[in-house]
């Protein structure tokens, strides 16, 4: 399961409605760094691919790959703003754990260590 804030969800839908794409959802995606904590991404999509999990979280479609929901599972996202700038976070328990950081290291990690 994967959480958004309420104020993710507003920031979301004020870069749908600044890009003049109303319908459109968020895709959230992850992939192992090995070693390293997962690196997330996001983008705003019309439609989701064929093999994704789509959610919808306060009237906004979110579409994950199937990959991505193992490295994202039990993540909050949430936006925050203050004086040195304004961003979203990704809370995410599982991050650090041998699982996570282990999952798909052989694809990716390079220090020979994590990869067992």
């Amino acid at each position: 399961m994967i959480i958004l804030t309420r104020e993710a969800v507003t920031a979301v839908h004020g870069a749908i409605d600044r890009a003049g794409k109303p319908g459109f959802g968020l895709r959230l995606s992850a992939e192992s760094n090995g070693c390293a904590r997962p690196r997330y991404a996001m983008s705003l999509e019309d439609e989701p691919q064929a093999d994704d999990v789509v959610v919808e979280i306060r009237d906004l479609r979110v579409f994950v790959d199937p990959d991505s929901m193992t490295l994202l599972a039990g993540t909050t996202v949430g936006f925050s703003s203050s004086l040195e700038g304004a961003g979203f976070t990704f809370d995410n328990p599982n991050a650090g754990t041998p699982e996570l950081e282990n999952f798909g290291a052989e694809h990716h990690c390079s220090c020979g260590k994590s990869c067992g």
